[in-house]
């Protein structure tokens, strides 16, 4: 009998102990935390705006480029952070919006880098044919400021815009028959995209610039 009484004193002793672990395991059931968010913009045109920041849906703050902001007070646990109002022109890497664990009376850091590229809003992109040699040129909106894009002794025509601004899709004669082409909002770093036999013209941009329709002959047609 003294044996016995004496094992369910020491099992009770481990219970004890088990739940004092659990209490004091550093997870902070209970308690609160932080995140701090940075915002990393870079490239051209950066948005003065800057973005918002909200934390599970429901707060939101303003984050300037280069900023940070800190949401306190935050259950321990799991939390749903996204980054708003981005600039059409500017792109966010790395997930978005992004889970981050906090822990209580810890602060959670976390950056979004987002790059931005040159982007030429309020400004329309027309063809100009002089000497029979087409090139792309682009003006202000009271047209005003035209400036000559490719440049080149090819016809290029057909200009369209990119939904964000930052690239202009184009058809372009450079070698036996029109090809499509893409370049930046200021004429640099053209891309063939098509290389067929056949003429390829009148590019035109999915609504999320993903991709490019165009005309073809490669059926015969």
């Amino acid at each position: 009998m003294r044996k016995l009484a004496l094992v369910v004193l020491v099992s009770a002793s481990l219970a004890v102990a088990l739940v004092s672990c659990g209490d004091d395991d550093g997870t902070g059931v209970g308690g609160t935390g932080s995140i701090e968010v940075t915002l990393n913009m870079t490239g051209s045109d950066l948005d003065p705006d800057g973005c918002t920041v909200s934390v599970d849906g429901l707060v939101e703050r303003a984050i300037d480029a280069g900023g940070s902001v800190t949401f306190a007070d935050l259950e321990a646990g799991s939390h749903s952070v996204e980054l708003g109002d981005v600039a059409v022109n500017c792109r966010v890497s790395g997930s978005n919006p992004r889970t981050l664990s906090v822990g209580a009376g810890l602060t959670t850091h976390t950056v979004f880098p987002v790059s931005c590229r040159a982007a030429l809003f309020d400004r329309i992109a027309f063809e100009r044919s002089r000497d029979g040699n087409g090139e792309i040129y682009v003006m202000d909106a009271d047209g005003s400021n035209p400036v000559n894009l490719t440049n080149n002794p090819a016809n290029d025509l057909q200009p369209a815009w990119s939904p964000d601004c930052t690239r202009i899709a184009f058809a372009n004669y450079r070698g036996d028959n029109f090809e499509i082409y893409v370049m930046d909002a200021d004429g640099s770093n053209p891309v063939n995209l098509t290389n067929s036999p056949a003429g390829d013209i009148n590019p035109a941009w999915s609504p999320d610039g993903t991709r490019i329709a165009f005309w073809s002959t490669r059926d015969g047609n």
